[in-house]
């Protein structure tokens, strides 16, 4: 009697750690490169422009969850924001990036698309290559929401 207690015993540990092996590692493969990165929202901006770039701000709509600014950044010199915490998202689940272009005028891009409605981590990297003639940006993003990964670039205009 005592054998088979042992046996379940030792049975039903061995399945739970192999449950908890299993999903560790497919979170772990799932996130890829952003598995390290903490839960929340965390923004990594690199100035890869040969301007100064000024007051940069960052929000998700339609809450208008302030995530941070940044006051200036210098030509290579890089940055980040961390937020821990995430407020509900709902329907317009984007990520904004707000600045001034040349004009003076408020300049406001999508920087990300949230697929859920509650997400527990963010991570959006990105690059800034340039400025057209209007001043708006050109760059690069790539990131994790939770759902999926993502990567474009911005190098061009359609109004020029």
């Amino acid at each position: 009697m005592k054998k088979k207690i042992y046996i379940l015993l030792v049975a039903l540990i061995s399945f739970v750690l192999f449950v908890w092996g299993a999903l560790y590692l497919n979170e772990r493969l799932f996130q890829g490169e952003y598995y390290h990165y903490e839960d929340g929202v965390t923004i990594e901006v690199t100035n890869s422009s040969d301007e100064e770039l000024t007051n940069l701000s960052f929000i998700i709509n339609p809450l208008f969850q302030d995530l941070g600014s940044i006051r200036s950044l210098e030509p290579k010199e890089s940055r980040s924001l961390y937020i821990p915490a995430i407020n509900k998202v709902g329907n317009d689940r984007s990520l904004y990036l707000k600045y001034l272009n040349n004009q003076m005028r408020e300049e406001q891009v999508s920087l990300a698309y949230l697929a859920s409605y509650n997400p527990r981590k963010i991570v959006v990297i990105l690059d800034i290559t340039g400025k057209d003639h209007m001043g708006r940006f050109l760059y690069r993003v790539k990131g994790f929401d939770n759902v999926s990964h993502f990567e474009y670039e911005i190098t061009t205009h359609e109004d020029n």
